[in-house]
């Protein structure tokens, strides 16, 4: 039963769950690292890293929540 979901959809279904699963990976990669770089290789404090990081939580959150009121304004494009 529970492979066919593969019969219904096909590869595009194991495709999109491979490209999540590879942009998901390597972003969360990514986060680490530039704390890394920031504090190891550029000089700053663990407080500038991680305000750093914040800015970008938080400003990531608020665009999300910005596109989604456009969305159910506007709707999407046709």
């Amino acid at each position: 039963m529970p492979w066919t979901i593969w019969k219904t959809y096909g590869p595009f279904v194991f495709a999109l769950l491979a490209i999540e699963f590879f942009v998901t990976f390597t972003f969360f990669m990514f986060v680490p690292f530039i704390s890394l770089y920031l504090t190891g290789e550029l000089g700053y404090s663990l407080l500038f890293a991680g305000f750093i990081l914040a800015v970008r939580l938080v400003s990531q959150q608020g665009v999300m929540l910005i596109g989604g009121y456009f969305g159910d304004k506007y709707g999407h494009k046709k």
